[in-house]
């Protein structure tokens, strides 16, 4: 007899996009993970069986579905990517699958493992492995029975003890991945509102991995700085495969896509010489000093309708802060070029940035008054683990518990202490942010203007009416 093909479940958490339950759900767009279906594509090139868990399609209880699922899927390995502000809802799904069978390797991924692998192996129990870093090739080596001291860029758990290996070398060549198994996704799932989005089903795509700055609150930086790309007819090639198979929108998810400018002209040129008509945007954000208006006219002409760009602060020297490295007057060019070329901009800011007072806050909010975004979205700091920020209010006794929870957008009031400012100022205005800028008269007409000449006038009005409620 032929060996028995072992099968894969590759899942993320419940509640994994948090943005559903806050007054940004209306324009959080439903997007298949990226990870997931790049995560699947070397394991099924080797006849593994592998299916996807996305809990935010689910209209039943999502433990009750995942439950479901392995009882009728029945795998060997289960994988499962969480953040930090998910880690108990990961506990909770390995505990599920360890109930359900105790055989089953189970294997966790995501920016937190990479951070904390011992320690999150060592809390849980019945979680096995922990990737650390990129994890491609990683699930692919333990699933096909190598011996888990040899593999690297995991930590695992042997008896009572714990072992870390040696880091994995990164992909220097991601050009060579094959691309991401979309066709694991039931795509008429995946409905996306029309304030943040032109067409569903969107479908997010990797153009390059890493990013070589070194922002102190962003933990992306646990997958390494060395930036490395795909070329642009690589880039096109996955783009036109994602159309062919039904997805009507493209999202770019790289932070850095823009960066080498001559580069992204050339993907926006291999676009338009195939004839490929689609509407595609930069949602995951830009940074406001890597790009031109040569670019942004060629993005328009190849589809592009919508940049975000993080501007994070309008007052100089919390940018400084935070090594942003760019410039406040290259924000403000950055919108304006945008305005010139016809793309629309969405404005990313952050309050509770260290150093930062309410006049501070006033400075960014007179910044978006200038700027003129087309929609704008204001985070609450977090000092998520693993990144600069974090170590340094750790450092100073700031830190004041680490559970993981709590350390998400919405509420991490009783984690830390700010530098400068106390959480019933930092919260108020959050509110005042929103209130000072979307409810401007600037704004407004701009809504109904831009609404009236692409016909969304209306979404604009529903969406505006579902958000009230949240209270501004």
């Amino acid at each position: 007899m032929p060996p028995k093909q072992k099968k894969v479940l590759l899942a993320i958490t419940w509640d994994y996009y948090g943005a559903y339950k806050t007054k940004l759900a209306v324009a959080v767009p439903k997007i298949p993970n990226l990870a997931l279906a790049t995560i699947a594509a070397p394991l099924m090139e080797k006849g593994f069986i592998v299916k996807i868990f996305d809990p935010n399609i689910i209209e039943i209880d999502p433990k009750i579905a995942f439950l479901k699922m392995l009882n009728d899927f029945h795998p060997d390995y289960v994988a499962i990517s969480f953040p930090s502000a998910l880690y108990s809802k990961a506990k909770e799904a390995f505990n599920i699958v360890k109930d359900f069978d105790k055989n089953i390797t189970t294997v966790g991924g995501g920016p937190h493992t990479s951070v904390e692998p011992k320690k999150t192996l060592e809390d849980m129990k019945n979680m096995d492995v922990a990737i650390v870093g990129e994890g491609d090739y990683t699930l692919l080596e333990m699933a096909q029975g190598k011996n888990l001291k040899n593999v690297k860029g995991i930590a695992y758990r042997k008896g009572k003890r714990t072992f870390t290996n040696p880091t994995r070398n990164l992909i220097e060549d991601i050009n060579m991945l094959p691309f991401p198994r979309w066709d694991l996704y039931d795509l008429s799932k995946y409905h996306s509102p029309r304030i943040s989005s032109k067409k569903s089903p969107i479908g997010s795509v990797e153009t390059s991995r890493g990013c070589a700055w070194g922002c102190t609150y962003c933990n992306k930086g646990v997958f390494f700085k060395k930036w490395r790309v795909k070329t642009p007819k690589r880039v096109v090639d996955e783009m036109e495969y994602m159309l062919d198979i039904g997805f009507k929108e493209i999202r770019i998810e790289d932070d850095m896509f823009t960066t080498d400018k001559k580069r992204a002209k050339q993907i926006c040129d291999e676009i338009i010489n195939r004839g490929l008509k689609f509407p595609w945007n930069c949602g995951n954000g830009i940074r406001a000093d890597s790009v031109d208006l040569e670019l942004l006219k060629k993005m328009k002409q190849a589809g592009c309708y919508s940049i975000s760009i993080g501007v994070e602060s309008g007052d100089q020297k919390i940018l400084d802060n935070i090594d942003k490295g760019t410039t406040v007057e290259k924000i403000r060019t950055a919108f304006s070029l945008a305005k010139q070329a016809k793309i629309n901009t969405v404005a990313f800011f952050m309050i509770g940035l260290p150093g930062q007072d309410e006049e501070s806050i006033n400075t960014s909010i007179k910044l978006a008054n200038e700027i003129k975004p087309d929609a704008l979205k204001v985070g609450i700091t977090v000092p998520l683990p693993g990144t600069t920020l974090y170590n340094q209010v750790r450092a100073d006794g700031r830190i004041l518990n680490e559970d993981w929870d709590n350390y998400n957008y919405n509420d991490v009031t009783s984690t830390y202490r700010h530098d400068t400012m106390d959480w019933p100022i930092i919260n108020k205005y959050l509110k005042i942010f929103y209130r000072k800028t979307l409810l401007k008269p600037w704004f407004i007409w701009n809504r109904i203007r831009k609404g009236i000449l692409s016909g969304d006038l209306f979404y604009d009005a529903y969406y505006f009416l579902k958000t009230i409620r949240y209270g501004w």
